[in-house]
């Protein structure tokens, strides 16, 4: 993760390297400072790091994390009145940071102090209850409906649902003690945002303060490797 930082504090403006073991902003570049303050951050997947790890969807995997880190800087900007919005694709200001050729540029996203811009994604969500497990919704598939008009809802679609053989192995036994499930599906599949539209969605819910916990089940892919809740 970099920061691309003008006219904050005392720091001099620049392109920084944001170290995850020490917690440091470390300098790598000076610029002449913008004409307004203002802080951007732009996320690169490092291959090196990854592909031991993944040998598929390693590209799905990383914009999902970048997703998972706005989510978290949604919660935490929200205390000193600040966002962070839906992002730009510049892939040519990887050339100003200190990373290898081969890593992956995945977006630059500005932070901002204009609280009253309304930030929309760009997802649809699904909601699938177990068995008799959720008062008042029997067991199906709902999609939530919510057009700002009204109060938001649920609307049963199908009987159908993702089923545990669906779910990736290591999980199908947190599947067996759910009660409900909520699937996330991006409407503009060819949007260079989308997985992390869904990763950032995914993060918010994650940290409901309802003491919920969710676990993923599965994803789609944009090489052809979809898991098998994704081909649900």
């Amino acid at each position: 993760m970099y920061l691309e930082i003008h006219g904050i504090g005392s720091l001099t403006s620049g392109y920084y390297y944001y170290h995850p073991v020490y917690h440091q902003l470390i300098l790598i570049k000076a610029i002449d400072g913008a004409a307004n303050a203002c802080i951007k951050v732009h996320f690169i997947g490092k291959k090196s790091a990854i592909e031991p790890v993944y040998k598929n969807n390693i590209l799905e995997v990383l914009e999902m994390e970048t997703g998972h880190m706005l989510g978290l800087f949604d919660a935490v900007l929200s205390h000193y009145q600040l966002k962070v919005d839906n992002g730009v694709y510049t892939p040519t200001v990887k050339d100003h940071l200190e990373c290898a050729i081969e890593d992956y540029y995945l977006g630059s996203f500005e932070i901002y102090s204009n609280l009253s811009t309304c930030l929309k994604d760009n997802l649809d969500i699904f909601v699938q209850t177990h068995e008799d497990k959720v008062s008042g919704l029997p067991a199906g598939l709902y999609q939530y409906k919510d057009n700002n008009l009204a109060p938001a809802y649920l609307e049963k679609i199908a009987d159908d649902v993702i089923q545990k053989k669906h779910v990736i192995a290591i999980n199908q036994q947190v599947y067996e003690r759910s009660s409900f499930g909520i699937s996330l599906v991006c409407r503009k599949n060819s949007d260079w945002s989308s997985y992390i539209q869904l990763g950032r969605k995914l993060q918010q819910i994650q940290m409901n303060d309802l003491y919920l916990g969710f676990m993923s089940s599965g994803y789609s892919s944009k090489t052809g490797n979809d898991l098998g809740a994704a081909l649900f």
